[in-house]
């Protein structure tokens, strides 16, 4: 099994590496490619692999690019810090998405699809059908709708701080601390929203960037977010969404 691992973050691939290897007794890392532009020369230098692992944000743009730069007709397992990010797609077809930090049981998994996949010789065609999807997914709301006296206003993002699910309803809080109910759960509200904008840190609270002046560390691995504007409560970056909190923050 040649794999070629398209990752901007060296210690990330390193990490991938070492775990695929640990798992595959036949797996070979053929290479590592950090850009789109330096994966489509190493493509058109090389054999094609068997397997690519693609992180879906790279330093030169998505990597869904390469796809139009040079012909690909082999599995993709994506990697990304969002998990927000058109998911949805890869659920329903044979090419996975592994959520960073990479959990070894999921990339086990990931690994045992993709073998599969080879035993059943899927339509390659079906490849090409995730990544159209996957490029569809590219217009995030800009505005919601929301109830205020007699009337209906839009909220535009850029003036929402947060979204909060708080006694089984989800509320919209603007930067100056208005509240407005929304009848969406925070998972409709997510597939919605931009992930280089947004993040959802835990269960109750989906936060936008640029409300964020800093991250403490707190008890746990868990992180305790300062925001402007003040939240009377304390928001807190769960232990397993901190490492991808980290990166999504300075992306």
């Amino acid at each position: 099994m040649k794999i070629l691992i398209v990752e901007d973050e060296q210690l990330a691939a390193k990490r991938l590496e070492k775990l695929v290897l640990s798992l595959k007794n036949d797996a070979e890392i053929v290479g590592k490619t950090d850009s789109v532009e330096s994966t489509v020369d190493w493509l058109t230098n090389n054999q094609m692999p068997d397997l690519f692992f693609m992180d879906i944000q790279l330093a030169d743009g998505l990597s869904f690019t390469i796809f139009d730069k040079i012909t690909i007709n082999k599995p993709v397992i994506f990697t990304t810090a969002f998990d927000e990010y058109a998911l949805k797609a890869f659920k329903v077809n044979s090419i996975d998405y592994l959520l960073k930090p990479i959990n070894e049981n999921e990339l086990k998994n990931a690994l045992t699809k993709y073998e599969n996949t080879q035993i059943q010789k899927p339509n390659e065609n079906s490849f090409a059908e995730i990544l159209k999807q996957l490029t569809q997914k590219n217009t995030f709301k800009n505005r919601f709708l929301v109830t205020k006296s007699d009337a209906i206003i839009p909220l535009h993002i850029s003036n929402i701080c947060w979204f909060k699910a708080e006694d089984k309803m989800v509320f919209i809080y603007t930067k100056d601390l208005q509240k407005h109910i929304i009848s969406q759960s925070l998972e409709e509200i997510s597939a919605d929203l931009d992930p280089a904008l947004f993040f959802r840190v835990n269960r109750s609270y989906i936060i936008q960037r640029n409300c964020i002046e800093k991250a403490n560390f707190h008890f746990n691995g868990k992180l305790k977010l300062q925001v402007n504007p003040v939240n009377n409560e304390d928001i807190m970056v769960s232990r397993d969404k901190a490492n991808a909190f980290k990166e999504w923050w300075v992306k």
